[in-house]
């Protein structure tokens, strides 16, 4: 894009899926990193490409990461960025009017024409899931170039450079936006809650020829899409089972068709090695055989975990995990579950620590059924990787009855 002007988630089916997966490495990285090679070097133009584990520091894959091209779209990336920082500082409003402005109406087209007025949701909305350029023109104007340039700085966002005035280019490296798109997923772009925001308008994109092509129905996938004549990228964050894993793909001097299917098959094999990761965890549980099921009562189940691997557990970092809990009652709804895993601690190999769960029982009677498993780091269920889990059956009842009756032996009423 010559700049401005061509923008255009047993456990395994009971425990739901959380946020980072922290605890594991991939599986057979050096075969990943030799697969994604051997797509790119079959890919019939130039390629730029970055897959990244937010919970880790360094990327999984990186490809020709700090080559400098055209960023076609993917410039609006940097500008929702700074919206959402005016937003957080209460500098503007989504309910704030933008007025689309003959300069805003280039050759590439827009969904607008000049003199329709908008919020500036609506116009952030349509720049992204979209990719109108009219709406982003005129929010790159409004919220300035130089102080967009400073909002990437200041999240340490470097090789991202949004142009200054009409002549110049936005130009992009896939270690820039991979940055941006890794910030996002830790929630540490602008603020957690402009983060959030963002996701959720990434993940309401339309355009989902690229990444999300070859992935499972269902999967999210918050991105954004960039075209120029021979320019044809896709950067986003892929949510899976067990874990997110940021991809940039940038692409130059290739049939639009076949730099689609590049990234879709690029995306996919990504997705096939996170869904083959190796978790080395075992776990053995010792649960209590009494426990007082009454219907509505609120009980602390004593639970034994015990590291029956060969690696220690740690308090914090990637070798930490958590217990988490689910209980389904005799119909199989869920009425309780852990709201963010217990703290296991650190355990030796062979080790052992009790961990007391507060549980509020059905408040029906029946068979309930209390299920006991692991969370990595990040709080994601590792059930789905072969870990162990545990299953207490509850008989829950209704309150005894009780009775009072009061005797009084036959001798005092004979001196009465």
């Amino acid at each position: 894009m010559t700049c401005m002007r061509a923008s255009t988630f047993a456990l395994a089916a009971i425990l739901t899926a959380g946020a980072l997966v922290g605890a594991a490495a991939p599986a057979r990285a050096t075969d990943l990193n030799s697969v994604l090679d051997t797509l790119a070097n079959a890919f019939p133009g130039g390629s730029a490409v970055w897959v990244a584990d937010p919970s880790r520091p360094d990327p999984l894959y990186a490809r020709d990461a700090d080559r400098s091209v055209l960023a076609a779209s993917l410039y609006k990336l940097a500008v929702l960025a700074e919206a959402e920082r005016q937003v957080d500082l209460g500098l503007r409003a989504y309910t704030d009017p933008v007025t689309i402005d003959p300069e805003d109406i280039t050759e590439d087209g827009s969904y607008f024409y000049p003199g329709d007025k908008l919020t500036l949701d609506e116009a952030l909305e349509a720049m992204i899931t979209v990719s109108d350029n009219g709406t982003a023109l005129k929010l790159w104007r409004t919220l300035g170039p130089e102080q967009i340039n400073k909002t990437l700085a200041a999240n340490g966002i470097s090789g991202f450079n949004v142009a200054l005035d009409w002549d110049d280019d936005n130009l992009v490296t896939a270690r820039g936006v991979g940055t941006l798109l890794t910030r996002l997923a830790q929630r540490q772009l602008v603020s957690a809650q402009a983060s959030d925001r963002m996701i959720a308008r990434l993940g309401r994109q339309t355009i989902n020829d690229r990444l999300p092509a070859q992935l499972p129905a269902g999967t999210v996938v918050a991105h954004k899409t960039g075209n120029l004549v021979g320019a044809v990228h896709d950067a986003g964050i892929v949510f899976t089972q067990r874990g997110q894993r940021v991809i940039v793909a940038l692409t130059w001097d290739a049939d639009d068709q076949a730099a689609d299917e590049f990234i879709a098959q690029l995306a996919e094999t990504v997705y096939t090695a996170t869904m083959s990761l190796v978790i080395p965890v075992s776990v053995r549980y010792r649960l209590p055989i009494d426990v007082d099921a009454t219907v509505g009562s609120t009980q602390t189940v004593s639970v034994v975990v015990e590291n029956s691997g060969q690696d220690a557990w740690t308090v914090i970092g990637p070798k930490s995990v958590g217990l988490v809990w689910e209980l389904r009652d005799s119909a199989g709804t869920v009425v309780g579950r852990s709201a963010k895993p217990l703290t296991v601690g650190a355990i030796r190999a062979g080790g052992r620590a009790t961990i007391p769960v507060v549980v509020t029982m059905p408040p029906r009677s029946g068979e309930a059924r209390l299920s006991f498993g692991l969370a990595d780091a990040s709080g994601m269920p590792l059930a789905s990787a072969g870990v162990a889990t545990s299953m207490l059956v509850l008989k829950v009842h209704d309150p005894y009855p009780v009775s009072a009756e009061v005797k009084l032996p036959s001798i005092l009423h004979r001196r009465e």
